[in-house]
């Protein structure tokens, strides 16, 4: 395992779907040793002792020293995102529990691009598309402006600079929503030789 710098650094995990493409609760599902929610814990973990899962953490293996904060509210990820923002008061990284190639190496790079940005910063693919589940929100931004019983996650993220994707990271924003999904991943971190195999 890469050794990675700590950082003085507040990651917020999403993790408050219903899942319903998917049929059952996703974060459930195994990757290696670990549920999805549990290992994007982990790697946020690697990375700043202050992380918070922003979702139930019942039944999810979670590690101890992450503070679950479920939406009571059911509102939404940018809801409950907005919430966690105005309560801290703090900028934030945010990356979604779905997302299995995200990778403590990455988070670092991604806090340290927005430590050297006014505004907030989004990662982008390829292509252009940003993605707002895999980004530094600021707090000023949250705090500003009246966003609604539901914002978007765009909403919360205000004025936004954009971080292309390193080289060999573009699997980063690969999400779980549905069954094919699932077994495209799984088939990516095989090509990738990664071991996200179920263990006991």
């Amino acid at each position: 395992m890469t050794t990675v710098r700590r950082l003085e650094a507040r990651i917020a995990i999403l993790a408050g779907g219903r899942a319903t493409r998917m049929g059952f609760d996703k974060r459930a599902l195994r990757w290696g040793a670990q549920t999805l929610a549990a290992r994007a814990c982990l790697e946020a973990l690697r990375v700043t002792s202050n992380v918070a899962f922003l979702g139930d953490g019942n039944g999810l293996a979670l590690p101890p020293q992450v503070t679950a904060l479920p939406d009571r509210r059911a509102a939404g990820p940018g809801a409950a995102l907005h919430a966690h923002l105005l309560a801290t008061r703090g900028d934030t990284l945010v990356f979604a529990a779905d997302m299995p190639f995200v990778h403590a190496g990455l988070l670092a790079a991604l806090w340290d691009t927005a430590s050297k940005r006014a505004m907030s910063l989004v990662a982008v693919d390829r292509t252009g598309q940003a993605h707002p589940t895999l980004a530094v929100y600021r707090a000023n931004a949250a705090a500003e402006h009246d966003h609604g019983e539901s914002p978007s996650l765009f909403s919360v993220l205000g004025p936004y600079a954009t971080w292309p994707l390193p080289a060999g990271e573009e699997h980063a924003i690969d999400n779980v929503n549905t069954p094919d999904d699932w077994r495209a991943a799984r088939a990516t971190a095989r090509a990738l030789g990664l071991d996200s195999e179920p263990s006991a």
